[in-house]
């Protein structure tokens, strides 16, 4: 790879939403270019990108994989992301790694929910993008109804560069609307359909560049070079998203679209400079200091861990020292290897815009930093969604805990997105993830890779208590069991705080009735009770509790005696001060087709939510509500049943406030069962 140009190399994310035929697009690419020996095929479990079992089984991609062809001279670096909600980590963790997206839209349903998401994130990241409608020989498949509704989503700047000649099951391949190559020869309708795109194309190329803007006024017309030209600049820049077309599992328009991406996606030399988390910036040329980001970490059962990087300057070699800037230590580099799917090429050194993977490095993450030693360099860090979907674990066979605490520890070095917690509250292990597909991938890996079996079930709720009211009371302890007693006697008053106020311990003993040694028994007798509250067993939380008076015995008094005194009084009078429950309420935010506004916002209602309010995203909607935690940790998977997993769903804690009076009784009596049952 050394021997490369940097501007013989292209690396390039495929992103779309589940079942748009973005697998099978990519495998077209490798097979058109020679890098695969055959055609493989979902259904058979033999394509390059899904080759785990786990996405044989489910026939869908859960993880992200690596690519690589070389078509016309240039290298091709691709990664195939999966198209599932479940999996939006993967296409988190590929946006920053590669210098040109390819968003595949599906001919029949067009714009989904992740394709706005991915949208999205591109924009963001001012990434240069191409589309290209897939399946286009499928019944209803219908590239000017897509087209009108991309352009509608993601604005006049998408342009279709192609138009399919045929129809459906009688689709037999594509024009070219700059050169004109294949209308010649179609029929009347097709070159009034192409002359009709054409224009708006025009346009958006020409405006993309001043001069070329001007020469266009000028003469009317711009020769093919110009156009091209001005369609990669125009890539490059941002100003026009070109619109390609055809159907992978025919292998239309897989050549054209590989030609058009050596021909107006950007190299890394394109991009330009490029910059880490302090602005720091580095040239992307094999003479600048070599840096690279890690961007994914795998368990291989052959090779062991596998830690895949992408290299932004200089020139990274095998067999090397290197340093994780992230984390401040030398990592040993062995061999380089290049990947295409599963399989892996050694090579000896990876330029910028490469793809590589590494073995064995012991302490290296997603998201890390490689440089040299003495290279300043941190390129800014992943961010993640937070988790829709959460279950406590179980061992199934004694002795496991171990095995389990250390295998989920491991994956989620793997997967960001999978969370593995000790709740201190519930006491529980919660695993969290995007969706329970994730979960129960992530637990399948849990039994083949570490060998531990688990059960889930539903968490437990981090209920708190709280009082609305003032009261006071007094509590006097006494025992006597011969020899020395024990006697506190203790006054106090509670009254609320605001919510997030916190605990408050006020002293207001006069006189010395409680001597000032013992003080702090009370506030710590007050605090030990508030771990487990009187209602239902839970932290009590926001309550001033202020002593006022007691007594003590000038023998019997001790430390204990008044921290017992303070725990009695302050299970008594909370009672007394309308002691009552709070529960955790988390923000929603569904992105759905308008189709079903109607039963997610019924879904949400049925599950105490709030509907804070609604907008329009594109061709979506995206509903805003609050509700319970308790009755969400089914709703993501509600919600994909009921729309077929046209929906996403994204969650994050907003407050505590108070439960339902209704609904209290029920789960104090619950707690007291399982009280009584431990």
């Amino acid at each position: 790879m050394e021997q490369r140009d940097v501007g013989q190399i292209r690396t390039l994310a495929v992103f779309g939403h589940a079942n748009c035929g973005k697998t099978m697009l990519c495998e077209a690419m490798v097979f058109a270019a020679g890098a695969a020996s055959r055609l493989g095929s979902i259904e058979h479990g033999t394509t390059v990108s899904d080759y785990t079992d786990e996405e044989q089984a489910r026939q869908i991609s859960i993880s992200a994989s690596a690519l690589r062809c070389e078509w016309n001279e240039t290298v091709l670096f691709m990664l195939d992301t999966p198209g599932a909600a479940d999996f939006f980590g993967e296409v988190l963790s590929a946006v920053p790694v590669c210098d040109c997206a390819l968003v595949v839209v599906d001919g029949v349903s067009g714009i989904e929910v992740l394709t706005t998401k991915v949208w999205r994130l591109l924009e963001a990241s001012s990434m240069p993008t191409l589309i290209f409608v897939n399946r286009l020989d499928k019944e209803n498949g219908n590239f000017g109804q897509v087209v009108a509704g991309i352009r509608e989503a993601f604005g006049a700047k998408c342009v279709p560069v192609q138009f399919p000649i045929g129809s459906e099951k009688a689709l037999s391949g594509v024009a070219n609307m700059i050169t004109g190559a294949g209308v010649e020869g179609a029929p009347d309708d097709v070159k009034a359909q192409v002359d009709e795109y054409r224009e708006p194309m025009v346009d958006a190329i020409a405006e993309a560049d001043d001069a070329l803007l001007e020469k266009y006024l000028e003469a009317g017309t711009l020769s093919d070079e110009e156009f091209s030209a001005g369609l990669r600049a125009g890539v490059s820049s941002g100003k026009v998203v070109p619109i390609l077309c055809g159907a992978a599992t025919k292998e239309i328009g897989i050549t054209e679209l590989l030609d058009t991406i050596v021909a107006v996606a950007p190299s890394p030399a394109d991009r330009g400079e490029v910059k880490d988390a302090q602005g720091r910036t580095f040239a992307p040329t094999k003479e600048a200091p070599a840096t690279a980001q890690v961007f994914k970490n795998v368990t291989d059962p052959f090779v062991g861990q596998l830690t895949y990087l992408r290299v932004f300057s200089g020139v990274i070699r095998s067999d090397t020292e290197v340093l994780n800037a992230t984390r401040g230590h030398k990592e040993r580099f062995g061999k380089l290897q290049l990947i295409n799917g599963k399989e892996l090429e050694p090579v000896g050194a990876a330029i910028p815009g490469c793809i590589a993977a590494i073995t064995k490095l012991k302490d290296t993450h997603v998201g890390d930093t490689i440089c040299m030693p003495g290279t300043e360099v941190a390129y800014a860090p992943f961010e993640f969604p937070s988790p829709v979907v959460s279950f406590a674990v179980h061992a199934k066979s004694r002795g496991d805990e171990d095995k389990i605490s250390t295998g989920l520890a491991r994956l989620a070095d793997e997967d960001p997105t999978f969370h593995a917690v000790r709740n201190g509250e519930t006491r529980e292990l919660v695993v969290e993830g995007m969706g329970d597909i994730h979960l129960e991938v992530m637990m399948e890996r849990l039994k083949s890779k570490f060998g531990v079996e688990v059960g889930l079930t539903t968490p437990k709720v981090p209920y708190k208590e709280t009082i609305k009211a003032k009261a006071e009371g007094s509590y006097r302890h006494k025992k006597q069991t011969g020899g020395a007693g024990q006697f506190a006697e203790v006054h106090c008053r509670l009254a609320p705080r605001e919510p997030g106020g916190g605990y408050e311990f006020v002293n207001e003993v006069k006189g010395g009735v409680i001597p000032t040694q013992f003080i702090p028994s009370v506030d710590k007798g007050f605090r030990k009770t508030m771990e487990a509250g009187p209602l239902a067993g839970y932290p009590v939380v926001d309550v001033q509790a202020t002593v006022f008076y007691g007594k003590e015995h000038p023998v019997d008094s001790s430390d204990i005696a008044f921290q017992i005194a303070s725990a009695q009084v302050f299970r008594q009078v909370m009672m007394e001060a309308s002691a009552t429950l709070l529960e955790p309420i988390m923000n929603v935010a569904v992105t759905v087709p308008s189709d079903y506004m109607g039963d997610i916002t019924g879904e949400l209602n049925s599950r105490r939510g709030r509907i804070q309010g609604m907008e329009p995203e594109g061709v979506l909607q995206v509903i805003k509500a609050q509700a319970p935690q308790a009755e969400l940790f089914t709703f993501a998977t509600s919600l994909r049943s009921i729309t077929g997993g046209r929906a996403s769903v994204e969650m994050s804690f907003s407050h505590y406030e108070e439960v339902p009076g209704q609904i209290i009784p029920k789960l104090v009596e619950a707690a007291k069962k399982t009280k009584e049952e431990s």
